[in-house]
């Protein structure tokens, strides 16, 4: 096995692929869906009860990708049209979760 042979099975994770496989699934649609966000609550709040720290992170992190990338949608990525303030919101969330992600899956871990 070459450098080429392994580059062409790692092709299919270029930005390219990927947006297009998205907008393929309708991805963007599907992570606004009402019954997709209270399915994904549902599913956050099992976990934060029954304490499955994995399952809870990872509903954190998808949570976090779905309403900044919602957010994101709502001026369709033009930087022009995106005040300062819609900026801040978003880089503010994106922080706050990771921060709590962090503290989830590291310093809570050591207890």
């Amino acid at each position: 096995m070459d450098w080429s042979q392994i580059l062409e099975f790692f092709s299919f994770l270029r930005t390219e692929e990927l947006m297009r496989t998205l907008d393929e699934l309708n991805f963007w649609e599907l992570v606004n869906h009402p019954w997709f966000l209270i399915g994904a609550a549902l599913l956050t709040l099992a976990a934060f009860v029954l304490r499955w720290n994995l399952l809870l992170i990872t509903m954190l992190g998808v949570t976090t990708l779905s309403g900044i990338s919602y957010f994101g949608l709502l001026d369709r990525f033009e930087l022009e049209g995106l005040s300062v303030n819609n900026l801040l919101m978003m880089l503010g969330v994106g922080v706050v979760f990771l921060a709590i992600i962090m503290y989830l899956l590291f310093i809570k871990s050591d207890d």
